[in-house]
């Protein structure tokens, strides 16, 4: 009998299906354990065509992180109509939603065996402060220039988010609705500290 001939892909989506790979065979094991033999024989390939594509197991394995990365960031991109308030929580549900379906490789690349990597950690640190920023823009929308009190407000704030949803994860006591509000009230109450209140859906203070 015949083999079924692999299906011939574009570059672009040969590329895609490799990292969809490297997702699964990378979660919960450190990068060292994964050959690109391993990569290759789960996506019916070659590993001189894995080669071809990323040059090295190392930088295979910083892609792959690095597809996460933009997932969750494309993910959570806010509704600039909304008011902060309910960008925040819309945001928040979405982040949480993630972590949740990635939960593996999200605790992984933050508590797990990959997350002392340091190419692992420039992504995770370039990962929070693209979210910072964004949250920053939001705030320079409605009430002008952050001060650096306010800025440093945001990232004690996304560091509380992460911290939350990584226990949560590892010790789930309470629902995800409960979550997302305790986030965003901690987000909140930083910002309220650093004297800034967001306006709620109305225009009045949330």
């Amino acid at each position: 009998m015949s083999k079924t001939p692999r299906t011939r892909l574009s570059s672009v989506a040969r590329r895609e299906e490799l990292i969809r790979v490297g997702l699964q065979l990378f979660t919960g094991r450190p990068f060292d354990e994964v050959s690109m033999e391993d990569v290759a024989k789960a996506a019916g390939v070659s590993a001189g065509l894995v080669y071809h594509y990323f040059g090295s197991r190392r930088a295979f394995a910083m892609e792959v992180v690095q597809h996460k990365s933009l997932m969750l960031f494309e993910l959570t991109e806010p509704d600039p109509g909304a008011s902060v308030v309910e960008q925040l929580f819309t945001s928040l549900e979405k982040y949480i939603d993630f972590a949740e379906t990635h939960r593996d490789g999200y605790l992984d690349v933050h508590r797990g065996p990959n997350s002392t990597v340091p190419e692992v950690r420039a992504i995770n640190a370039a990962a929070l402060l693209a979210h910072e920023n964004r949250m920053l823009g939001t705030l320079r929308a409605e009430a002008g220039e952050p001060t650096e009190q306010q800025r440093l407000a945001v990232h004690g704030a996304m560091i509380c988010v992460q911290e939350l949803c990584l226990n949560w994860l590892e010790d789930p006591k309470i629902d995800k609705a409960e979550l997302r509000d305790l986030c965003a009230q901690s987000f909140l109450a930083v910002l309220a500290a650093a004297d800034w209140e967001a306006s709620g859906p109305d225009g009045e203070p949330g």
